[in-house]
């Protein structure tokens, strides 16, 4: 198995067998966020998910309800990261998180009835 095949395989884990609700999943999506990022694109309860830059390679697929909700989560990081920057519809912005204390992560994301998407990536170290 590959390095992309076990995080990709423990992202598919954290959905389905999740605990604590979607802000423990969330928390061990952001600890399992590889260097490259990861990519979320949910259409009809269907996620299908990615590494950042793996163009057409492995992907996870995962039934899932309640993404808008996990989309919602993030804006809340990034908002107290940086108040007033990020809309709960959608945007680009950072935020750090107490799973992985020092590392400043990116989020972009569209959270709209029409579509739902999240490209989460690390963008380096805190300096706020």
């Amino acid at each position: 198995m590959s390095t992309t095949d076990t995080v990709l395989e423990q992202v598919r884990q954290a959905f389905e067998r999740p605990t604590g609700g979607f802000v423990r999943v969330v928390d061990r999506l952001i600890r399992l966020c590889p260097e490259s990022g990861l990519h979320f694109d949910h259409k009809q309860r269907l996620c299908r998910i990615s590494l950042v830059g793996n163009g057409d390679g492995e992907k996870v697929e995962v039934t899932l309800r309640g993404f808008r909700a996990m989309l919602a989560r993030f804006a809340v990081l990034c908002d107290e990261y940086r108040p007033g920057t990020f809309s709960p519809y959608g945007g680009d912005a950072e935020f750090v998180s107490l799973e992985r204390p020092g590392e400043v992560f990116r989020a972009v994301f569209v959270n709209t009835t029409a579509q739902q998407c999240l490209t989460l990536t690390r963008s380096g170290d805190d300096n706020a």
